[in-house]
């Protein structure tokens, strides 16, 4: 079974370790993945499947890093 929290603290843990991103902008970028994540589920995506989709769209840490920087 998904656990959208444990799911989120570890996306939470590999965000952070890139210092450029910073906690107000890991908090903007949660609250989109989040957004996303609701719409994929509400569009019938099953939630391990709709939080891997919208941790892709919103990017990787490496582009990420390099937007905040």
């Amino acid at each position: 079974m998904f656990d959208l929290q444990s799911a989120l603290s570890a996306w939470r843990r590999e965000m952070a370790s890139h210092e450029a991103v910073g906690v107000e902008g890991l908090a903007e970028l949660e609250s989109h993945l989040l957004d996303d994540f609701d719409a994929l589920c509400a569009s019938g995506h099953e939630d391990a499947d709709a939080f891997d989709l919208a941790v892709r769209r919103l990017g990787s840490c490496g582009s990420l890093h390099a937007e905040f920087a």
